[in-house]
């Protein structure tokens, strides 16, 4: 049970009380029984011998008052741990949030990464589970005590309260087979019912939902998912339910045999009637709470086996987090020309391949943007185009080849420094419901001075929603979406992605890139759209992708791909003039507008 271990070590370190609590509670859990079956023999004892009336009052009172403190103690602890269980809980999701947040690009969209951490995720619901099982150690000082008892009495004793239990260890090793069987059958159907739940909750999908008839077909999915649930949960709970009837038949067969063994002792003066009392108590006791700790084992196998997802998400390596604060000369100067604004960005025969991939996306490429050069980059679909940026903004590293900022290679740069450089707008943009202020500026409004606050005025203006975001009844701290206030704005598809430019614009970054950040405009709007941003960022070296064609013409130079390769550089008028890629996809967009007009 090693990942077990490894779950309750990291939750003693992050929360020092929570195991204390569970030694605590299990203690006065597994004391309990005993006192209850001893004291009890004393007091029969004496009634039936020395009949000391204030012995028995002793006795009596010292019964009610243990009974009673162990009561407050056991109910303050449980108390304790569920308290600490659910701070664990807490923790746990926070831990796995965060190392979904700090996986490298590459690795956390791999569809293997995303199906560990939905296992990672139902993992954490096992720490209830953990709750019982913590708990079930006071079997331990119960089974202890009760045989110390049993064996300073009668060895025949002894072996009644163990061999059921040993009898019974087959049938723990089938609930448990069964357990593990069950999680893996169901575990995909139960993320499959999730996702049909979150997307009901989610009214993105709303629309299409209800304009695709996908609301019935989402309603009999779901109804087919939960049936193959249940009928995994009839056949597991139907053969969990034979075998752990099988134990409690051997518990209660232990019961009535230690009865009647007992009871011919005392029919025939061996015991006293206190003595029937203390041992058929610690006999029963014994050999239940051998059987408990027996189930216990097996359900925590199962827990180790759910752990696993969990702590393999969490031992997955991070992103690079390299110290911006040691950096070699080079390295620091060549930053320190990109802050500046004099970018140089080189890719010199850089090859790509998706990991899942069996061939090359990007092929021997070379390119080079100059400071304050604006490129284009065009192609047909699947060039290689959003590569490219993704490579450029280290979301990839290049299966071959080099890409330099200023001379040097951008893998010694630190990643979050060199990010810092970029102002990215991405065609599959996500802007996060919160204020507007903070959704634009990424920080929280009580960290937002009066300095970017004016910045992200200005901003707003240069993109023309300025007025849109001030209509709003917090101004620029006004919500974005209704998800978090009903107050909320709710931009349209346009005014979505003008907001998303005015994030770039705030971002000062020197490097601008924007990799069809325009789609859902139309032409006239995205002309001004390209028109302000090469206005905004003049002087700064950029990088731009557009479907439209006509856009490139504000660009001193374009880059034509072709299946991964520069097939094609030039101003427009130069890769007019010639007859190639770019002639002939600009012909032919120009021949649809003028039919469309």
């Amino acid at each position: 049970m090693k990942t077990l271990r490894k779950v309750l070590r990291m939750l003693g370190r992050n929360d020092k009380a929570l195991l204390p609590h569970a030694f605590i509670y299990s203690l006065v859990s597994g004391v309990t029984p005993l006192v209850n079956i001893y004291l009890p023999k004393l007091m029969l004892d004496e009634l039936l011998g020395g009949q000391d009336v204030r012995l028995l009052i002793f006795y009596t009172a010292l019964l009610a008052a243990l009974n009673l403190l162990f009561a407050l103690i056991r109910d303050y602890e449980r108390y304790q741990l569920e308290v600490h269980i659910t701070m664990a809980y807490t923790y746990l999701v926070a831990r796995t949030n965060d190392k979904a947040m700090s996986l490298s690009y590459q690795d956390g969209e791999t569809k293997a990464t995303q199906d560990l951490m939905e296992q990672a995720e139902f993992s954490t619901y096992f720490l209830y589970e953990i709750n019982m099982q913590l708990s079930g150690f006071g079997m331990v000082f119960t089974l202890l005590g009760g045989l110390s008892i049993l064996a300073a009495n009668d060895w025949r004793l002894l072996l009644l309260a163990i061999l059921p239990s040993l009898l019974s260890l087959p049938c723990f090793r089938r609930v448990k087979e069964l357990d593990v069987d069950n999680n893996r059958r169901s575990a995909p159907e139960h993320r499959a019912y999730i996702y049909f739940g979150r997307m009901a909750e989610d009214f993105r999908w709303a629309k299409d939902l209800k304009l695709y008839q996908g609301t019935s077909m989402m309603l009999r999915r779901a109804k087919a998912v939960m049936d193959r649930i249940l009928r995994i949960n009839h056949e597991y709970f139907t053969k969990h339910g034979f075998w752990t009837g099988l134990v409690r038949l051997l518990v209660e067969g232990q019961t009535a045999a230690i009865f009647l063994l007992l009871g011919l002792s005392l029919a025939t003066g061996q015991v006293t009637a206190g003595a029937f009392t203390l041992l058929y108590g610690a006999c029963r006791q014994s050999g239940e709470a051998m059987t408990a700790l027996i189930s216990l084992f097996a359900r925590l196998k199962t827990a180790d086996l759910q752990f696993e997802p969990l702590m393999e998400l969490l031992e997955l390596p991070q992103e690079e987090s390299a110290d911006s604060g040691h950096m070699p000369p080079d390295v620091r100067e060549a930053l320190d020309k990109a802050r500046k604004g004099q970018v140089d960005i080189e890719a010199k025969d850089i090859s790509f391949r998706y990991p899942t991939g069996d061939r090359d996306v990007l092929h021997n490429l070379s390119m080079r943007i100059a400071p304050g050069e604006t490129l284009a980059l065009v192609g047909r679909n699947g060039a290689g185009k959003s590569t490219l940026v993704s490579l450029l903004c280290r979301l990839y590293p290049p299966t071959s080849g080099v890409i330099t900022l200023n001379g040097v290679d951008v893998r010694r740069i630190p990643l979050s420094a060199y990010r810092g450089v970029l102002a990215p707008i991405f065609q599959d943009y996500r802007l996060l419901p919160l204020k507007i202020s903070e959704s634009l500026l990424g920080k929280r409004q009580q960290d937002i001075s009066p300095q970017d606050e004016d910045r992200l005025t200005r901003a707003l203006g240069e993109v023309g929603m300025e007025g849109f975001v001030l209509s709003g009844n917090e101004g620029i701290h006004t919500y974005l979406q209704k998800v978090m206030d009903e107050k909320g704005l709710v931009p349209s598809g346009g005014q979505d992605q003008k907001l998303a430019l005015a994030r770039a614009v705030c971002r000062q970054g020197t490097f601008i890139i924007l990799d069809e950040p325009t789609a859902a405009l139309d032409p006239r709007s995205e002309e001004e759209i390209f028109s302000r941003m090469l206005s905004l960022t003049r002087g700064q070296t950029s990088l731009f992708i557009s479907h439209r064609l006509s856009s490139t013409r504000f660009a001193d130079r374009i880059l034509v791909l072709d299946a991964g390769q520069a097939a094609q550089s030039g101003t427009h008028q130069e890769l007019m003039a010639q007859e190639g890629l770019y002639q002939r996809m600009y012909a032919t967009q120009a021949e649809a507008y003028r039919r469309e007009a």
